[in-house]
């Protein structure tokens, strides 16, 4: 919930920094203790780390750790052109870090997917976030693979384990049973399992119907619109959140558990994010752009 908590700090006038600096500090926190209990074994009972390799407790399972840790580096990679001094940096680098070795330990190829899928798209604006992000995404390839062991270069390697084939088999079950209630939809879980089908966009279509699955297609396309816009030359970190939470909804989440997608997305549609006529800030040296959130 931290993304949300975050945007709603700047509710009545859109702080693109401050908005940034609030996720990233609760989010690098959180990534902090998760790791530091985990080290220290304060986690007792709860950890659940060692029963299959990936960092997680009861409360915490290993793909919302993932998705915490990625929005925490969408929020530091944003944060970084809004602060000024040496120690606030080294800050930030101690927070990447942080967040990397978390998004490492939980071993979920969802939240690196969608971690990936946003930072592609961002590095398509301009030429020098295409470097910046390859830079990024090469280190993070290098920490995955070089030790050689890790949770998660296993599961990258085999996308056909267990885990996956189970979930397809509830996809699979979940669109046949779109098929028998095609116009108005059935339920929110797949009948046989009694699991959500782990992807938005069958959900929508197995619980709402073909007359619910076109309104989440339009207001996906007014979402992406919107988003595509202000990531060109406004605002970055709604339309990043936006971007990570729409795909990792696509491989593991639920119409009632995927919050940032539907906050994110839902200031996309009823707002628009807009920089004050001012020069840019990489042509003036750094200046802060003055934002404003507009109805």
């Amino acid at each position: 919930c931290a993304p949300v908590v975050a945007l709603t700090g700047s509710a009545d006038e859109w702080d693109e920094g401050r908005t940034a600096v609030v996720l990233f500090s609760v989010g690098a926190s959180a990534c902090a203790l998760t790791v530091l209990a985990q080290l220290l074994g304060l986690g007792g009972d709860t950890s659940t780390t060692e029963l299959g390799g990936r960092l997680s407790y009861e409360a915490l399972n290993p793909i919302s750790l993932g998705h915490a840790a990625a929005y925490t580096l969408l929020a530091a990679i944003v944060s970084w052109r809004f602060v000024r001094t040496i120690f606030a940096k080294v800050i930030l680098i101690v927070g990447i870090v942080l967040a990397a070795g978390t998004l490492i330990l939980a071993g979920s190829r969802g939240p690196v997917a969608a971690f990936v899928f946003a930072m592609l798209l961002f590095s398509l604006t301009r030429p020098r976030r295409f470097f910046l992000v390859f830079s990024l995404l090469a280190m993070f390839a290098v920490a995955v693979v070089l030790p050689g062991d890790l949770t998660l270069a296993t599961r990258l390697s085999s996308v056909g384990d267990e885990s996956a084939l189970e979930r397809l088999t509830i996809q699979l079950d979940a669109f046949e049973q779109f098929l028998e209630m095609p116009w108005f939809g059935s339920a929110y879980e797949e009948l046989r399992s009694g699991l959500y089908p782990h992807n938005l966009t069958l959900e929508s279509a197995m619980a709402l119907g073909i007359f619910g699955l076109a309104l989440y297609f339009w207001i996906n396309m007014r979402g992406f619109t919107h988003a595509w816009r202000s990531i060109r030359s406004g605002p970055v970190l709604v339309p990043l959140l936006f971007f990570e939470s729409f795909l990792g909804a696509q491989l593991s989440g639920a119409i009632w558990g995927a919050d940032v997608y539907w906050c994110t997305l839902s200031v996309l549609l009823v707002s628009r994010l807009r920089s004050a006529p001012i020069a840019d800030d990489e042509e003036r040296g750094g200046v802060e752009k003055s934002l404003a959130l507009r109805p």
